[in-house]
């Protein structure tokens, strides 16, 4: 930039715009009850506080950049915690494993057992005798009868369990809408009783014969039977109460159904698996002759290809622990960047919380001189102590108040920017461009003499100034002592001689 400032964001992706320093730089006319920024449309308090922060100096980039880093992290670290208690709460149901480097150990006893048992093929494959005569080997087959018998058991039972649960949670359910029911009806009970009152009744509502009549006012109209004058109430209440348990207890229930429903509708298809392939292997025993080799052969290449079907299943649950590693691992460097950017904001924020202080009792004390310097309308302004500034609510207090007569306001904003110009001549890392424009002098209803007072307050504030700056203020009636070639720009404007002379 032409000013050599640094780039800085505002609200949102927005930068700092010199717009946004101009509000502060010129005080106008319209802006009477803002005591630091021009009025603008699209104002927000943190554009205030960030311009307010600029200007003084306060600003740090590098921090900004590490507390929008910090939260862009912070979004990705929970998100990858959402991703990993997801992935765990689905292997915890599946039964699967998510140890890399316990799957990689399964991984060589497996491959360790395929070679044994291909070894143990080749070797009954060379040494078959093709002469020996076929048999069938019953005590295999008894094995896989016994074995069939306990996975069709298994699979009958796992299988009845989850009809069973399916319809108690389904007539649960049932339940649960009749309970919710009563309640809804309690409550237009309830309802219809605070809008009629007390029904009497002359006819029995069954055989439509006339009624006696109550022995006093506070027996039922039916029964006859004496009543409390709360009675009605109390019972509702107590049927509610009751209906309430009732309803927590049976979701309670429901929910534990839902959860072993589920579990078992994930147990019953690879209980359904087992049971086929075993119902096959009992088909082909029962149903072919083998040699005692043969059979030996047989079992020897279904354990080979069982040994492969769980090594390519090791496999795949070792990729799933890769990539869960993976996010492990990106979690832990989220973890170590999000410490490292937390402790570095916490030095930057106190190397800023230092220059804040400093910059705003510099500004204070300035503005309370000037203050002081007014004429003698506004009490606060003449016992000035204690002066709070805040760009966030564009506002400033003396003495704990802040408000003041339109004349003291317009007082108070100048003298505000003249105390924040002297302070930028003192403060080297300042970024106030050494540049004012104060429009409206005497605005507020402002008598003359304080007018006069406060042009002489800012002229002979400026005089102090040792470097280079520009203040241009406005005003109709200039203080004689300042009506001269060193203060004032071109000529005098009134009626007859107007700001643009047009022929």
């Amino acid at each position: 930039m032409v000013l050599h400032l640094p780039e800085a964001k505002g609200d949102g992706a927005s930068n700092i715009t010199t717009h946004q320093m101009l509000r502060v730089i010129y005080a106008d006319q319209p802006s009477l009850h803002s005591p630091i920024f021009r009025d603008d449309s699209f104002d927000t308090s943190l554009t205030r506080s960030t311009v307010g922060n600029y200007l003084c100096g306060i600003y740090n980039d590098e921090l900004y950049t590490n507390q929008i880093t910090l939260r862009d992290l912070e979004k990705e670290r929970d998100k990858l915690n959402s991703e990993l208690k997801g992935i765990y709460t689905v292997l915890a149901k599946s039964g699967q494993i998510s140890d890399i480097n316990f799957l990689s150990s399964l991984i060589i006893d497996a491959e360790e057992n395929r070679n044994t048992e291909f070894k143990k093929l080749s070797e009954l494959k060379a040494g078959r005798n093709t002469s020996e005569h076929k048999n069938k080997d019953n005590s295999i087959e008894a094995q896989l009868r016994e074995n069939l018998s306990k996975a069709k058991l298994e699979f009958l039972h796992s299988r009845n369990k989850l009809q069973k649960h399916e319809f108690e949670a389904a007539d649960t359910e049932r339940f649960i809408s009749e309970i919710q029911l009563r309640l809804e009806n309690l409550r237009d009970s309830t309802v219809v009783r605070s809008s009629f009152g007390k029904l009497n009744f002359h006819v029995c509502p069954a055989c439509l014969s006339e009624l006696k009549r109550p022995s006093d006012e506070n027996s039922c109209g039916l029964c006859c039977q004496h009543l409390d004058a709360d009675s009605a109430n109390t019972q509702i209440i107590r049927m509610r109460n009751e209906l309430a348990i009732q309803l927590k207890e049976s979701t309670i229930i429901l929910n534990e159904k839902i959860d072993q429903i589920s579990k078992l509708k994930i147990e019953i298809p690879s209980l359904s698996k087992k049971l086929n392939q075993l119902e096959s292997q009992y088909y082909l025993q029962a149903n072919n002759w083998s040699s005692a080799t043969e059979e030996l052969i047989e079992a020897s290449a279904r354990k080979l290809g069982e040994l492969d079907q769980e090594i390519k299943n090791l496999f795949e649950q070792q990729k799933l622990a890769s990539t869960i590693n993976g996010l492990r691992e990106r979690l832990e460097e989220l973890e170590i960047q999000i410490i490292n950017l937390k402790s570095s904001i916490d030095k930057l924020s106190f190397v800023q919380d230092i220059r804040k202080k400093e910059t705003y009792s510099i500004i204070t004390e300035n503005l309370t001189h000037l203050l002081k310097s007014d004429l003698p309308r506004q009490s606060e302004f003449e016992n000035a102590k204690e002066i709070s500034i805040s760009f966030e609510d564009n506002q400033i207090t003396v003495n704990g108040s802040r408000k003041f007569s339109e004349s003291s306001t317009v007082v108070l904003r100048h003298l505000f920017h003249i105390a924040m110009l002297t302070a930028s001549t003192q403060l080297s890392y300042m970024r106030l461009p050494r540049l004012l424009i104060l429009d409206g002098i005497e605005d507020g209803g402002m008598e003359l003499a304080r007018s006069h007072r406060l042009q002489e307050i800012i002229v002979n504030e400026t005089r102090k100034y040792e470097c280079d700056y520009q203040l241009i203020f406005a005003t109709s009636q200039i203080s004689p002592q300042l009506d001269n070639e060193e203060f004032v720009v071109d000529r005098s404007y009134s009626e007859q001689e107007k700001s643009l002379s047009i022929y």
